[in-house]
């Protein structure tokens, strides 16, 4: 069994992996088992456009951050494999020239999803999720280390409205997929994972490691 550990302050990203891993039992995922860390402190995040830099400077911050709460057993004569998970974020709207981008934490902090909704509403946009992962491992110390390390993305297409659901989190009131006539907090779980950019990402993480 490989022991696939999301660290994530965002109980609903764990909750949408989650959802979709167990759908798949009886597939060839069945092999990994998810798991997941809330860090103690927030995990710094560098400010850049690029994606891929962003997401692996925050796997090797949250390995830093989470190390305590790592633990590699012995199974016989070989160490258990252990991986650990990070995510990050984008919303790419066409009419501001693909902002904000990575910076949308900082935008739903501050800017109310009505404002972002009205300002936007029929722009074209992409919604990006980029995971890195890491296998964990000993050092010559019996410290965890990161050996291994890869990253993943996935994208979906779609467009900017005013807000409208209730479901989900995040921009998902204001982001409807293309080629359905609903944003992603008016869908269930099951239906989002169609059009999760998140899922995407994630489905190609299971196939890295199985």
């Amino acid at each position: 069994m490989t022991r696939l550990i999301f660290i994530t302050e965002n109980a609903n990203k764990y909750k949408e992996l989650q959802n979709y891993l167990k759908s798949r039992e009886n597939s060839e995922n069945s092999g990994i088992s998810l798991e997941v860390i809330k860090p103690d402190t927030e995990i710094n995040e560098i400010q850049s456009l690029n994606r891929e830099e962003i997401v692996i400077h925050k796997l090797y911050e949250a390995m830093r951050v989470c190390q305590n709460l790592l633990t590699v057993k012995q199974e016989g004569e070989k160490e258990e494999e252990i991986w650990i998970l990070v995510e990050d974020t984008s919303l790419c709207i066409s009419k501001q020239g693909g902002f904000p981008g990575p910076f949308i934490k900082f935008f739903l902090q501050s800017v109310p999803l009505d404002n972002i909704g009205n300002e936007n509403w029929g722009s074209e946009a992409q919604s990006y999720v980029n995971f890195a992962i890491g296998r964990v491992t000993h050092n010559e110390h019996w410290q965890n280390r990161l050996s291994v390390v890869k990253s993943f993305d996935g994208v979906i297409n779609g467009y900017i409205l005013n807000p409208r659901g209730t479901n989900g989190f995040g921009f998902d009131p204001i982001f409807r997929p293309n080629n359905i006539n609903k944003t992603n907090a008016e869908m269930t779980l099951e239906e989002k994972a169609r059009y999760n950019p998140r899922i995407l990402a994630f489905q190609k993480v299971l196939d890295y490691l199985k």
